[in-house]
């Protein structure tokens, strides 16, 4: 669950169950176990700032030979891009996004490479059942 993202929305997103068992070892290996956060500020009450964040993907972007800046919301960005490639309804889409508009989502349509070589036409779908033997 994202807690006030972009636009002070929350949303539900997928997590990935290799982030999820990543997490659950970082949780174990915490010698004073995480209550309320995962990642606590310098007030344990409190989530880390958001600057933290910036500042840790922005490295993170470097160490990794990116030469373009890297934020936060180029993750999000490259969340819906990636998800549109891997054939993700456009709609979906536009629901973990937390677009309200569908034009705002099909930004994403561009940007993504393969979207139009994965369309395939609805006759050769016609043909496939034609050709398929009755049972």
């Amino acid at each position: 669950m994202i807690r006030e993202g972009k636009g002070k929305k929350d949303r539900a997103v997928p997590l990935s169950l290799r982030l999820l068992e990543t997490l659950r070892d970082y949780w174990r290996s915490c010698i004073t176990k995480p209550v309320t956060f995962l990642f606590p500020g310098v007030d344990v009450s409190k989530p880390l700032g958001l600057r933290w964040l910036q500042g840790i993907v922005s490295e993170t972007g470097k160490k990794a030979g990116i030469r373009k800046q890297v934020s936060p919301h180029i993750l999000r960005h490259s969340f819906a891009t990636h998800l549109l490639e891997d054939g993700v309804n456009v709609r979906v889409i536009q629901f973990l996004m937390g677009h309200k508009i569908l034009k705002t989502t099909a930004m994403y349509m561009h940007i993504a490479k393969n979207y139009v070589n994965q369309a395939k036409s609805p006759l050769d779908s016609l043909y496939e059942q034609k050709e398929t033997p009755d049972a």
